[in-house]
């Protein structure tokens, strides 16, 4: 999955983007309102996106997938870094 922030202000610059992005061939992603996030269900190159939005007048910002560990996860980690393992 790709996320986007898009700057923009009303239901046309919506539909402005998603008309660009289906004419450019891009049809698995959702524009949420509420936040203005731009969502591709694959991943997508973000210099792409970007420069795409850009040229028809808006600007948006690819968000980096965050990586979530679980609490085990963390206590391994840690365990690791006492015992002198470098994490990578």
């Amino acid at each position: 999955m790709t996320q986007f922030q898009l700057v923009m202000e009303n239901i046309f610059d919506k539909y402005k983007i998603e008309e660009e992005l289906l004419k450019k061939g891009f049809n698995k992603f959702e524009i949420n309102m509420s936040n203005h996030i731009l969502i591709f269900e694959e991943n997508i190159n973000p210099n792409i996106i970007t420069n795409l939005i850009y040229n028809i007048g808006y600007k948006c910002d690819f968000i980096e997938n965050k990586i979530e560990l679980t609490d085990e996860e963390i206590t391994l980690m840690d365990d690791a870094i006492r015992n002198g393992y470098k994490i990578i």
